[in-house]
């Protein structure tokens, strides 16, 4: 069950909650109503281009893909804790280092997804 109350933080057309104390996330739209959140990832992340693939070590998942985010998108990043994975997804955990993104998949097929749209 859900206990803690962390105020969404919007990214663009969607906001996105997270605590890092109990692991939840909640990814909702404008009007507070709960969005999918692959199309929660790919409406906030989708754009930015794929510069790496790396063995994740420390990481829930076995790779990480790196994503360079753009300047204007930076404060973007804030929404998640620098070098801590964070589960923004079923079988996604994402990190940041103050300019990329990084996203390490727990499941084959997101993998491929995910790395698909880089």
């Amino acid at each position: 069950m859900h206990i803690c109350d962390v105020a969404p933080a919007p990214l663009g057309q969607v906001s996105l909650s997270v605590c890092a104390d109990c692991a939840h996330y909640a990814w909702t739209d404008a009007a507070g109503s709960p969005v999918d959140p692959a199309e929660g990832i790919a409406s906030v992340f989708g754009p930015f281009p794929l510069i790496e693939r790396l063995t994740a070590i420390g990481a829930p998942g076995g790779l990480a893909l790196i994503y360079q985010v753009p300047a204007r998108y930076r404060s973007r990043l804030s929404v998640l804790p620098i070098g801590v994975w964070t589960q923004i997804h079923p079988a996604l955990f994402a990190s940041q280092d103050g300019m990329n993104l990084m996203l390490a998949p727990t499941d084959p097929a997101v993998s491929r997804s995910v790395a698909a749209t880089g």
